[in-house]
C-alpha cells in the first residue's frame, strides 16, 4: 500500500487555481486558508498555517508530526493523511 504524504505549507502556498475554482464555495465547517479567504491575492505565513492545521478536523486518518525546524527555530509542520502505523517523516518518505 502506498502512502501519500503532504508538506501542508506547500499546499497552502500552491499556485492560484483556475478562476471557476476560486469562486467555488468552501465546504462548510471546515477550514479555510488564507489564499481562499482573500480571494487568492495573499498567501499564508507561517502563523496562518499553524492555526489552519490546529483547525484541522480530529481524525484517526490525520497526523501531524514536525519534519524539522526552520533557521528561526520554528517547527516545520507534517500532515499525514492515511491508515499507518509510523507517521514519523522517516516513516513515510
Amino acid at each position: 500500500m502506498r502512502y501519500h504524504y503532504f508538506v501542508l505549507s506547500t499546499l497552502l502556498a500552491a499556485a492560484p487555481l483556475s478562476a471557476q475554482a476560486r469562486r467555488a464555495p468552501a465546504a462548510p465547517n471546515l477550514p479555510r486558508t488564507r489564499p481562499e479567504t482573500t480571494a487568492y491575492r495573499e498567501t499564508s505565513r507561517y502563523d496562518d498555517v499553524v492555526a489552519f492545521i490546529a483547525a484541522l478536523p480530529r481524525s484517526p486518518l490525520i497526523h501531524v508530526r514536525s519534519m524539522g525546524y526552520t533557521t528561526e527555530g520554528r517547527s516545520i509542520p507534517l500532515v499525514v493523511v492515511g491508515r499507518l502505523a509510523d507517521a514519523s517523516p522517516a516513516g513515510v518518505m
